[in-house]
């Protein structure tokens, strides 16, 4: 990521058309004509709602903010945040901290509940106020009710001040119980049955955002009330959706790209002039009261949109062209959500990680997205570390990423290179600025990696990438967390079936495999063979020298069972100094040969060892040849039984 243009990171939460995207788009027009290169760092579980109950678990918060840690402050020229947006409160003293370190100039945009640095305020206050005096003015309304959002919420109580302050400017007394609060959602409907049922209808209702004007205007045309003979209505927020309601509203818009346009601007005046202003109050203003703007804070005033809700523009039906939008809309859920019942599928039948992200090549189709990088932790890729769900390392962002998806570039699956380069080309130095969306990657308490891809270039509802991506988390976070769980279950197993001291089978090793192994060398027309075996003067060994030196011993007699026995047979250590071993041979004989080898190794041994003793190893054999009747109880005592004469014999021979 070699820094040959300006490059300007985004920090936001949430990726909603009607807001955060028009911004961005902004932004992103602006850099693309002033050369500049946009990476918009994004997390997609949006901030609950104000006054909301609904909790977000720890580990999702840490998760999603993650993916602020990959800013690379050596490559990045300014920052722009959306503060209000983030899921943790300490997350913008952060990021302000850190591009003040590197003397980088941060913005922060729509953000009326901080002031830790510079801000682009998009303001509504002077245009909710043009809708009031636009109705007393122009319609020469005289009673207006103003149904407001959440009571105490920053933008609420803009919005109603600037209601109050016109009224009060043309002489017109503020009464408080023309005051509603629908808080921005269905209770406006609610609200409007209590303005109705009052006895005397107002002129006109004044809603502070359009989804509540649109619940309003639903109310009254149900109470048989023509909008705007009866009443005019008016909303706030230039939802596109309030183009194809009948009546539209009257609204008010706010100017979205043109402030992304204008926080471009204004960082590359930043950037030239080398640092960030200290943020200064107005005159006058409260120091608690960081909604009010600063003296050096950028102000982009919304504008008044004229609709049908106040006469100013000719009724139509939209009733086609907003069904056949439902319609299409409806569709492209419709279409998303087999998508996503898809990829559920081909994930749960992928087997290696070189294919585990090919559903994806379907979501950039439906999604409109040209290139795509999928970046997972080398460490997780290669399993350097493992995943570990319980290890002590929460969130740790590996300095190797390993590239898993081609979407619009040739950089082939399995490429490895280093994080801080965020994508593995040379996407930042091309003729082109460059502009990415990354998004994080993690599994519970796990930072997988992350998706790099390019804007989708068609309006795209927040909730829509916010479902892959989480999508796409949850599977890989599967597929590796059952990989790891596979292998530890396959330890977990040899451990089970294995003797810690020797590394032979155990018991319950040699009674799961021994018998099909034998019965397997008989149908191949081989002789299948039991050996017991046992270690010479234990006793003495363990009482003279200790039982660590008895260890030793058991060892060296495991050993030599594994060199003398064909490759492949069964050796298991049965009990304290006992042994057995299934054995598939050519020929009764090579049991004599066998026993050579044993005794063999165990000269070797005691000739280098240096200990002050001795190891041999006393082994006896039951041979079944092909055809003959097999029974493994049997032929198991017939071994022990011969092992214990040539104990006997060697004993007597060492006498």
């Amino acid at each position: 990521m070699a820094n040959k243009r300006k490059t300007i990171a985004v920090c936001v939460t949430g990726y909603d058309y009607n807001n955060e995207t028009a911004i961005i788009e902004g932004m992103r027009e602006r850099c693309k004509e002033a050369d500049i290169n946009l990476v918009i760092y994004y997390s997609s579980i949006r901030k609950p709602e104000f006054n909301s109950v609904m909790q977000i678990p720890e580990a999702v918060v840490r998760g999603e903010t993650t993916v602020y840690d990959l800013m690379n402050y050596e490559y990045i020229d300014a920052a722009a945040v959306f503060g209000a947006s983030f899921l943790d409160d300490g997350v913008l003293p952060r990021l302000v901290g850190e591009a003040r370190a590197h003397g980088i100039p941060i913005l922060d945009i729509d953000d009326m509940d901080h002031r830790e640095c510079r801000r682009l305020m998009l303001t509504s206050t002077y245009a909710m106020k043009k809708v009031v005096d636009h109705l007393i003015e122009v319609h020469g309304c005289k009673r207006l009710a103003f149904i407001s959002g959440f009571k105490g919420n920053p933008q609420s109580e803009e919005r109603l001040a600037a209601y109050r302050g016109s009224l009060e400017a043309h002489g017109i007394e503020y009464d408080e119980s023309m005051v509603y609060y629908g808080e921005f959602w269905k209770k406006a409907y609610d609200c409007t049955t209590e303005i109705i049922g009052s006895g005397t209808l107002p002129d006109a209702i004044v809603c502070a955002n359009d989804t509540m004007a649109l619940f309003c205007m639903d109310c009254l045309k149900e109470h048989g009330y023509a909008i705007p003979d009866d009443i005019i209505v008016t909303g706030f927020d230039g939802l596109e959706e309030g183009g194809d309601y009948t009546p539209s509203p009257t609204t008010v818009k706010r100017a979205l790209r043109g402030a992304g346009r204008a926080a471009v601007n204004a960082l590359t005046e930043m950037m030239e002039g080398g640092g960030e202003p200290v943020p200064e109050q107005p005159e006058g203003a409260v120091p608690e009261d960081v909604s009010a703007p600063a003296l050096n804070d950028i102000c982009v005033e919304a504008i008044l949109v004229k609709g049908e809700s106040c006469g100013c523009v000719n009724r139509n039906d939209h009733s086609s062209s907003a069904y056949n939008k439902y319609v299409d809309k409806l569709n492209d859920y419709r279409e998303f959500s087999r998508y996503i019942l898809n990829m559920y599928t081909e994930f749960s039948g992928i087997q290696s990680s070189d294919r585990l992200f090919g559903a994806l090549y379907r979501g950039t189709q439906l999604l409109g997205i040209k290139k795509m990088y999928v970046c997972i932790s080398a460490d997780i890729e290669h399993r350097a570390k493992g995943f570990d769900i319980e290890s002590g390392e929460d969130f740790h962002i590996c300095d190797r990423m390993v590239s898993m998806f081609m979407q619009g570039h040739d950089v082939p699956i399995g490429f490895e290179f280093p994080t801080s380069e965020l994508v593995p080309d040379d996407s930042f130095t091309q003729e082109e600025p460059a502009c990415f969306v990354v998004a994080p990657l993690y599994f519970k308490n796990r930072f997988l990696g992350y998706a790099a891809f390019d804007p989708p270039d068609r309006q795209l509802e927040g909730d829509i990438l916010s479902t892959w991506l989480v999508t796409i988390s949850n599977n890989a976070g599967s597929f590796y967390l059952n990989k790891e769980l596979g292998e530890a279950l396959g330890e977990l197993e040899s451990l089970y079936l294995h003797d810690h001291l020797t590394g032979c089978y155990n018991r319950r090793g040699l009674e799961r495999y021994a018998d099909d192994f034998m019965r397997a060398a008989l149908a191949g027309g081989r002789y299948a063979a039991i050996a017991c075996a046992d270690v010479d003067r234990l006793k003495t060994v363990n009482d003279s020298f200790g039982h660590e030196e008895g260890d030793a011993a058991i060892v060296a007699c495991a050993n030599s069972l594994r060199f003398a026995f064909p490759k492949g047979s069964i050796c298991a250590r049965t009990g304290g100094d006992e042994f057995m071993v299934a054995a598939a041979l050519d020929s009764p004989g090579e049991c004599d040969e066998i026993r050579a080898r044993i005794d063999e190794f165990c000269a070797k041994f005691n000739s280098g060892s240096g200990k002050p003793y001795t190891v041999g190893c006393s082994c006896g054999f039951s041979v079944c040849a092909p055809g003959e009747e097999y029974d493994f109880d049997v032929q198991k005592n017939t071994a022990d039984k011969a092992m214990y004469e040539e104990k006997l014999r060697r004993k007597t021979m060492r006498r």
